[in-house]
């Protein structure tokens, strides 16, 4: 009797190199270019997964990842526009690779910008900005796979701009900025030549809309007591837009702020440190001398 034929595993083709044949890579609008990242990471996770290499199709959607660089609507949780394309991204990155795309965005544009150094379109604090970005150098030669190369400076001049204000007013707030935000305000009391509220009984000056969207509460009271009004208050203005500080006309507007001075614990640790250097031999400081 003659044994069945066992059936034979269908023959992968071998993987060839890919070539990019699409001349129209990376045009289209915003959320055509973010779908185009998507169905490339969906796709990449999938085959991640399965422990094989792609197909050609498949190479295809993966060729049309454009990186997000142009895309920071996709990063922003209060653009209510990208709510959906929001929260998609990060539920199909891990934090880290969800850092780290967000970070190529800025990775790109300084690429970007430095390339414009002599164009006058581009403001000289974007081109600033730009040389804090370390960029990738390969034998002299810039990294070219992450850059913009069909865009008119004017509009990556604003761009740049936008891309870095939104991405500093998620940045928490440090002690510099909030002494700078208290000089601000007090300078413009001082320079009022009378009373400027509305109905003229107080001083007042405008709180900057950047501080007040980055400020916890601490920091607004770390503001408050570096200002050294005994009358001041913080207040919205019927028919006025934003937030400003107030103090009565009475108050002597010319103090100086209120700088916090270091703490005794600082000091004492310090003092510590000094203490704990290695001394000369034969010399030390008794008990009775530590304070």
């Amino acid at each position: 009797m003659d044994e069945p034929e066992q059936a034979q595993p269908e023959a992968v083709p071998a993987t060839e190199n890919f070539r990019i044949t699409d001349d129209n890579l990376g045009v289209g609008s915003l959320r055509e270019k973010f779908r185009r990242n998507m169905d490339a990471i969906n796709t990449l996770q999938a085959i991640e997964l399965e422990g094989r290499t792609a197909t050609p199709a498949e190479q295809e959607i993966l060729s049309r990842y454009v990186g997000w660089g142009g895309l920071s609507q996709a990063f922003d949780e209060n653009n209510g526009d990208w709510t959906n394309e929001f929260l998609e991204l990060q539920a199909a990155l891990t934090p880290e690779e969800y850092a780290s795309a967000r970070k190529s965005t800025f990775y790109i544009l300084a690429n970007t910008v430095q390339t414009q150094g002599g164009d006058g379109r581009v403001s000289q604090a974007n081109k600033q900005w730009a040389q804090t970005v370390p960029v990738v150098f390969e034998r002299g030669k810039r990294d070219m796979s992450y850059l913009i190369t069909r865009t008119h400076p004017g509009v990556l001049n604003m761009f740049v701009s936008q891309a870095r204000h939104e991405f500093l007013l998620k940045q928490p707030l440090k002690a510099a900025d909030i002494k700078a935000e208290a000089e601000h305000i007090l300078k413009r009391i001082q320079e009022a030549k009378e009373p400027n509220s509305p109905n003229g009984t107080h001083y007042m000056a405008q709180v900057s809309p950047d501080f007040l969207a980055r400020a916890k509460t601490r920091d607004t009271d770390r503001l408050m007591s570096m200002l050294p009004f005994q009358s001041l208050s913080l207040s919205k203005l019927e028919g006025r837009k934003g937030t400003y500080a107030l103090i009565l006309k009475e108050e002597n507007r010319f103090q100086s702020l209120v700088l916090r001075r270091p703490s005794v614990k600082k000091k004492l640790q310090e003092k510590s440190a000094v203490s704990a250097a290695p001394s000369a031999p034969g010399k030390s400081k008794s008990k009775g001398q530590e304070r």
